[in-house]
């Protein structure tokens, strides 16, 4: 297990193991893990093949934003390992991969990647005419994103579903601190309020984040304490919004779970909100930088490792090297270290303007800061095992 000692942040029961299959195998995680904290708590970091040349593909963010954590769940395809929460009993799997995910049959194509350029197939197998279909059938064979089971399909197919139309003078979407204020002011003034936040709590970046030893989530749950206090306020908790259309129309649903509306069952709950005014307060996602194999399992962003140890308790590996350019990469760098991951290197791709703090709290690490240097290339195949 890749787990670290318990902290005042983590969102774990860790006298609640749960048990879960992965490809075949037994392993364990705890109540309130996700499959993809679970699955690197047990050690796997190898989560599938990339849907054309078989790179392997790990944990590179808990949001869903990309899709190298794509895993099937109970025979579905495509489920997001970095969101979905783990239950007990899940039946997880590799896609895309033939035979194991750290020895995927196919995986010999990335070492053909010279010859393989991005859509060299349009140029190379659509001649002589007769061949063409012989070899797009093929590709194709080779290529996709999962395989439904039909019996899965049913099954999900067939889960309990609920709806519900909302009406709201003021609809936020995001519960972090910047959505809590807004919430908070409109509840204020007496507005009629619905909150939606896709995570299971409230609180954003700031329910992971430690400032000179002391934990920012305080701050958020006193945000929380008041919205709950306010009779106009209704918050929703892991519901996502898939869409904002016109005249103020917003979508989304609600995963079962304690502040699920009873008529929800073990399934979920549709709504329509229907609001005077939107709040989107939805926060930022990192962007990735450019380098080669920057897709490797071991390669992750920067609040992904943070949150991974922060919320999790889960270490992100047994040495970090990271390449960032803002100061919250910084303070992540610093933050592990204090749980005593060893972090090696800090590049960061600005030659100025960082936070002195910051920078001191490397150097009182001992962590090489370099200012104007990024990563160029990572080494290791089937993982990090250095970086240029």
């Amino acid at each position: 297990m890749s787990r670290l000692p318990p902290s005042s942040t983590e969102r774990l029961d860790r006298s609640r193991p749960l048990g879960f299959r992965w490809c075949g195998r037994a392993l364990e995680g705890f109540e309130g893990d996700t499959v993809a904290s679970a699955l690197w708590g047990a050690g796997v970091r190898t989560f599938g093949r990339s849907f054309e040349y078989h790179r392997p593909r790990g944990l590179y963010d808990l949001e869903g934003e990309g899709s190298s954590q794509l895993v099937s769940i109970d025979g579905v395809p495509n489920q997001s390992a970095g969101t979905t929460p783990l239950r007990e009993g899940m039946e997880v799997g590799a896609q895309n991969v033939r035979g194991d995910p750290r020895f995927d049959a196919f995986g010999f194509l990335d070492r053909l990647d010279r010859f393989m350029p991005a859509g060299f197939y349009y140029r190379l197998f659509h001649r002589p005419a007769w061949a063409a279909r012989f070899f797009q059938e093929r590709m194709r064979a080779l290529a996709g994103l999962g395989v439904l089971r039909l019996d899965a399909a049913e099954r999900a197919d067939g889960g309990e579903r609920a709806e519900r139309y909302l009406h709201a003078d003021v609809a936020v979407v995001g519960g972090g601190p910047a959505g809590l204020s807004a919430a908070l002011e409109a509840g204020r003034r007496g507005l009629r309020v619905c909150l939606f936040e896709r995570r299971p709590w409230l609180g954003g970046h700031l329910d992971w984040r430690v400032r000179e030893g002391r934990p920012l989530a305080g701050e958020a749950a006193a945000l929380a304490d008041r919205l709950a206090r306010m009779e106009s306020v209704r918050v929703f908790r892991h519901a996502p919004v898939t869409g904002i259309w016109g005249e103020n129309l917003l979508t989304g649903f609600q995963l079962a779970g304690p502040d699920a509306p009873s008529e929800a069952g073990r399934g979920e709950v549709h709504w329509e909100c229907r609001a005077r005014t939107i709040v989107a307060a939805t926060g930022s996602i990192e962007r990735p930088l450019v380098f080669e194999h920057n897709d490797r399992p071991g390669v992750m962003q920067a609040d992904t490792a943070i949150r991974l140890a922060r919320t999790y308790g889960v270490r992100p590996g047994g040495a970090a090297a990271f390449s960032v350019g803002d100061d919250l990469g910084l303070e992540a760098a610093a933050d592990l270290a204090s749980l005593g991951v060893d972090v090696r290197v800090v590049a960061d791709a600005r030659r100025e303007g960082h936070d002195p703090e910051l920078v001191d709290a490397l150097s009182a690490a001992g962590i090489d800061f370099r200012p104007g240097w990024a990563a160029a290339r990572v080494r290791g195949r089937g993982r990090v095992r250095g970086v240029e």
